[in-house]
């Protein structure tokens, strides 16, 4: 089973919507037609808290053509938002699957700055390379877990890329903008270990190593890494770049990854030029002049310069 998170003209909140043959269907449109007067749920609530309560009756039917014209999303009627609540959930990406280290490297990435499908990725000076992943989303809590208690608590994944910029200024600055595809896969990961993932850069087209091919099972890297960090539900964590999963590219050009029959994503990197000395200066004293807010003196500028995501519980 296949879903998305996305907006659509005239609702204030991101829409859940169940994918079958490609096609979109708003749940809540859904559940009205086949009965429900009272459809419950957003994302988190339906997909993370529910894990999907109810959503495999509604694709069965999907599946069997039953499909109400007016629940339909036709495009382009929607905006694809990555498949995950950046208001609830944090973002930790773990290093690359053939990583040569003791123990798997993990970093804190900030949630809210994550990126959609198709959309245009800002990168200060000139990307580079773009590096290709898989995500998961943690359906669970999970704290010192074990290898099986962690694979269990993984609801679904998605395909991740990882845009990056050469310049030394972007390094030290910033961490790599993150991608996720828009469509969260609610089966298990490890189902598909001997598939490969698809990369395609203009007319080039190639395959990267399997996906299972890894330093640490995903297993493990998830139950070292809730003995370090307190995962809860809704949080993303990146798998790190797949092997053979790193793609030089140039400002402008079409990256598209796919699981092929499963789910696909696709980005454009767009150059930002990086200010000028004279500019970061006058923004410096600009943030200086401005008054203190909150009892720590820095409100929300000290909370987004310390570079931990927010959960928002």
């Amino acid at each position: 089973m296949k879903v998305a998170r996305l907006l659509v003209p005239e609702r204030a909140t991101p829409v859940l919507a169940l994918v079958c043959d490609g096609a979109l269907y708003d749940v809540a449109t859904l559940e009205r037609s086949f009965g429900n007067e009272e459809p419950h749920g957003d994302f988190f609530e339906r997909v993370v808290v529910a894990r999907g309560a109810g959503l495999d009756a509604l694709q069965a039917r999907l599946v069997a053509g039953r499909r109400p014209t007016e629940s339909r999303i036709l495009e382009p009627g929607g905006f694809p938002l990555p498949p995950f609540d950046p208001q609830r959930g944090a973002y930790v990406q773990l290093g690359p699957a053939d990583e040569d280290a003791v123990v798997p490297g993990y970093q804190h990435r900030d949630a809210r700055a994550v990126v959609g499908d198709g959309q245009p990725v800002p990168v200060f000076g000139e990307p580079s390379f773009v590096d290709v992943g898989m995500a998961v989303l943690m359906g669970d809590d999970l704290e010192a877990a074990s290898a099986a208690e962690a694979l269990r608590a993984a609801v679904g994944f998605s395909l991740l890329l990882e845009w990056c910029a050469e310049d030394a200024w972007s390094r030290l600055a910033a961490p790599p903008i993150s991608q996720l595809g828009a469509t969260l896969v609610m089966e298990r990961l490890d189902r598909f270990n001997e598939r490969t993932l698809v990369v395609t850069r203009g007319a080039a087209r190639r395959e990267t190593a399997p996906i299972g091919r890894r330093t640490f099972a995903v297993a493990d890297s998830l139950a070292y890494l809730s003995h370090r960090v307190a995962l809860r539900a809704g949080d993303v964590v990146g798998l790190g770049r797949v092997v053979g999963g790193r793609e030089p590219i140039r400002a402008g050009e079409l990256v598209s990854v796919a699981l092929p029959g499963v789910v696909s994503l696709h980005g454009r990197a767009v150059r930002v030029p990086i200010p000028s000395a004279r500019r970061l200066e006058t923004v410096a004293r600009s943030i200086a002049s401005r008054p203190a807010c909150g009892p720590s003196g820095g409100g929300d500028l000290e909370h987004a310069a310390d570079g931990q995501p927010g959960r928002g519980r």
